[in-house]
């Protein structure tokens, strides 16, 4: 099966004082592009996900009606993930991403392993282990096909844009 996503967005927020001239004007206004591509193949043993993803996002400041500052950030990133099921009470997720991060100066390029364990051994009773990395997104690119669990645990976590987590 095969997915998409994309958005195009349009924020302005101003501060301006309409009864003191004097005040300061200061408005920011940010738009962005974001879009994705996954694939899903499926056997009764073994899930394979892919996919790819971009976005751009530009943010434009003014104060006191002169332009200051117009950043801009990008990412792109394309990842795999597999589960299998060697036997039906175990599920082992292999999987890695590469990602390139450009974001209002701060520039990251990432490769980050993904490896999980899922053992059920009784009924009501499972064992779960993970080790991951990943690459903290722009707000934007936190809105993902790409799957955020690793063997039941979170890889999305609110860091500060460009963090790189290990767990």
């Amino acid at each position: 099966s095969m997915y998409f996503f994309g958005a195009d967005t349009t924020n302005e927020d101003g501060l301006v004082s309409r009864t003191d001239p004097d005040s300061l004007n200061l408005s920011i206004s940010e738009k962005a592009q974001h879009a994705e591509i996954q694939s899903d193949f499926h056997t009764d043993a073994a899930t394979l996900t892919t996919g790819l993803a971009w976005y751009r996002n530009k943010a434009g400041l003014r104060f006191n009606g002169e332009d200051v500052e117009q950043p801009t950030g990008r990412y792109i990133g394309a990842y795999v993930y597999s589960h299998v099921r060697p036997v039906r009470s175990l599920i082992i997720t292999l999987g890695a991403s590469q990602e390139r991060l450009e974001d209002f100066g701060l520039r990251r390029e990432k490769t980050s392993p993904k490896f999980g364990v899922q053992w059920q051994p009784l009924a009501g009773t499972s064992f779960r282990m993970a080790f991951f990395k990943s690459l903290r997104r722009a707000l934007i690119g936190t809105q993902t096909l790409e799957p955020t669990l690793v063997a039941g645990f979170n890889q999305i976590f609110d860091d500060f844009t460009g963090s790189i987590v290990r767990r």
